[in-house]
Formats: structure tokens, C-alpha cells, sequence
């Protein structure tokens, strides 16, 4: 028999603001018949963690993610590719280089 009592994690307001945003695109992702599921301030869309985009006031979606190496293997990776194409504006940071390095993004 159920008890008026029930127990529910509690995260600080900037995860807890996250994580509604989260909910309502888990939501969005299982009506386009997708698994998804948030964990803490994770959203994972068929098994992957997915990166957090803001959507502007005009609903563009943009992305700033340092990539960690941006090498011709991670730029030719279908799911690298698919990751990225999700969004409208894209910034890639790269902080390691070398002076023998050489990157070239078509696109």
C-alpha cells in the first residue's frame, strides 16, 4: 500500500534548470521514437551522452566544444559527423596543437 511519503534527489538550481531542459528533450526525443533518458546532467539519446546546446531567443542552436584533437579520424567519423550536424552554428576549439599539424575543414 502506498504512503503519503516519497523521496526525490535534490541538485543544486543551475543542474536542476538543466535538467528540466533535459526532460523536455528526452521527451522530444522518445516522440521521434528514439531511447533517451537524462542522468544527473546527461542526456543520452540511444546510448550516447549528448553534448547541451543552447538554443538563442531565435532558435538556433549553437554548440562551443573544445574537441581534443581534431584529427582527419574524428573529422571523417560518422558519428562525429552526426553529432555535429545537429546544430546550426559550431565552434571547435582546438588548444593542442603542433606545429607539423594541419587542419583543414571543408564545409
Amino acid at each position: 500500500m502506498g504512503t503519503p511519503f516519497y523521496v526525490t534527489e535534490q541538485f543544486p538550481p543551475k543542474v536542476e534548470l538543466k535538467r528540466s531542459r533535459l526532460f523536455k528533450r528526452a521527451k522530444e526525443e522518445k516522440q521521434a521514437e528514439k531511447r533517451a533518458w537524462a542522468s544527473i546532467d546527461t542526456l543520452y539519446i540511444d546510448g550516447r551522452p549528448t553534448k547541451d546546446a543552447y538554443k538563442g531567443p531565435d532558435g538556433l542552436k549553437c554548440v562551443v566544444w573544445n574537441c581534443n584533437d581534431l584529427s582527419a579520424a574524428k573529422r571523417e567519423d560518422p558519428d562525429f559527423v552526426s553529432l555535429l550536424s545537429q546544430y546550426d552554428l559550431i565552434i571547435l576549439l582546438e588548444s593542442w596543437t603542433y606545429k607539423s599539424s594541419k587542419i583543414e575543414l571543408s564545409g
